[in-house]
């Protein structure tokens, strides 16, 4: 199995994970943790430009709000600064996610830039961005009604 695969969804998890955690300590390990994977991932050249252009936009937007998030913004961008960089389709990218952030998520335009850009990107771009969407959404789902129970 491609590593991406997991690991993708993974992320999604403890980005949502270190919203969700009210303990500074927990929350920054899964920020650390989160960065890690993100920083990883955007060293693959085709999934740069997403991973690079979603953080640079929450960061631009202000949305990082918490330690645990400086953190995982930190760490994600100290690992995409050794990258191998493709920066043709990273505009877009970043003002869709600014703008997403912006707008809040009733208007995602985030979504339809990487699908957009999947001819261009490649599928993998497209898997990471679905599979990190769905263990985000998963994880606001098992917290929201319960189901995990965070410190």
């Amino acid at each position: 199995m491609d590593p991406l695969i997991p690991l993708s969804f993974l992320a999604g998890v403890l980005t949502k994970l270190s919203d969700e955690t009210k303990n500074e300590v927990l929350a920054s390990v899964f920020g650390f943790l989160y960065g890690l994977i993100h920083g990883l991932i955007g060293t693959i050249p085709i999934l740069f430009p997403v991973v690079a252009g979603t953080t640079l936009g929450v960061l631009l937007a202000g949305k990082v709000d918490r330690l645990a998030h400086a953190l995982g913004v930190s760490v994600t961008l100290v690992l995409l600064a050794f990258a191998d960089k493709s920066f043709l389709p990273l505009f877009p990218i970043l003002l869709s996610s600014y703008l997403d952030e912006k707008l809040g998520r009733a208007r995602p335009l985030l979504p339809f830039t990487v699908l957009f850009l999947t001819p261009f990107l490649g599928v993998n771009a497209l898997l990471f961005f679905v599979l990190w969407e769905a263990g985000y959404r998963f994880t606001s789902y098992t917290v929201s009604r319960g189901l995990i129970r965070l410190p």
